[in-house]
């Protein structure tokens, strides 16, 4: 026997009441959506999310860092006794240092930092970590930006590529600076190459390191990964 139309409709509007609802995350597009991307870490393997331009300084540094062995976003919702009760968070980076430390980060907009509610958020979280021996770290632009230090680790990460470690140590000029006596200073490096573009991308790819946090110095000895 043919069903009705309208006794099909009735059925169906039935069935798709029962179903549940998946929560899904609202997507902000267009000029109003703040910016974020993956940052594309050779160092950790793997793809790490970042929501915010302070966010994305803070994953290229310690893509850099040589005393930073590996990071990863933190993905993990902690509960933390505030006061004033408790309350979720979402800290934004996990990093593991060459010495086997695990530090957990929060990158903050300076203001919002230092608003009274959020700035004992912070402290409370800090607590949280301190009794599980571990540091909590926040970061602010003002520090990520200090000294002009963000604009030298854009410019060193542009070096950074898949197989460019193994290319430079395959070139003749590179070999040949750093098999004998090691020139004194990055500056007398530089001059030996015949490039300061050169000097920075053995910076950039585990052959030479620096103090990533400050700036680029043409004095500093030369030091081998």
């Amino acid at each position: 026997m043919k069903q009705s139309k309208t006794s099909i409709k009735a059925k169906t509007k039935q069935k798709t009441k029962t179903k549940t609802k998946a929560k899904t995350r609202r997507v902000v597009t267009g000029s109003k959506a703040a910016p974020s991307g993956y940052h594309p870490s050779m160092k950790s393997n793997v793809l790490v999310p970042w929501e915010s331009a302070p966010e994305r300084d803070a994953l290229q540094r310690f893509e850099l860092d040589p005393t930073i062995k590996s990071f990863r976003a933190h993905q993990t919702e902690i509960t933390v006794d505030g006061p004033e009760g408790t309350f979720k968070n979402y800290p934004d980076i996990e990093v593991e240092t060459t010495e086997g430390d695990i530090k957990v980060v929060e990158v903050k907009q300076e203001h919002r930092a230092q608003q009274p509610d959020v700035a004992a958020r912070l402290a409370a979280t800090r607590q949280h970590y301190a009794d599980q021996g571990i540091e909590y770290i926040v970061l602010t632009e003002r520090e990520l930006r200090a000294d002009g230090v963000d604009r030298q680790i854009n410019e060193l990460i542009e070096f950074r590529k898949p197989g460019e470690r193994a290319r430079l140590l395959g070139t003749a000029e590179v070999m040949a600076a750093l098999r004998g006596p090691l020139p004194a200073t990055l500056e007398e490096l530089a001059e030996a190459l015949g490039s300061w573009r050169t000097v920075k991308a053995l910076i950039a790819n585990d052959i030479l390191v620096i103090n990533i946090r400050s700036p680029l110095d043409p004095r500093q000895p030369v030091r081998l990964h």
